[in-house]
């Protein structure tokens, strides 16, 4: 599995394919998320979770970091 920011970007790549891929007569997509899950070294949990519009890990922890992330960015430069 790639690195967490690489797995976000692959995560993104994943779900603009499935969207891409236009809806079927059933209103899914023509792509499926399992199909492009495999395709992209994904899980298909992971996937369907973020198709489905859950937060990731990090962002629904975000309120018990002691520096929020937007402080973070600022301390790293």
């Amino acid at each position: 599995m790639p690195a967490t920011s690489d797995t976000e970007t692959t995560i993104q790549a994943a779900l603009a394919k499935v969207q891409a891929s236009g809806l079927n007569s059933c209103s899914h997509p023509n792509l499926s998320i399992c199909k492009a899950a495999e395709q992209h070294g994904l899980s298909h949990q992971t996937l369907n979770t973020h198709y489905n519009g859950h937060q990731t890990c990090q962002e629904s922890h975000s309120h018990q970091q002691a520096v929020p992330p937007t402080q973070e960015e600022v301390l790293k430069e």
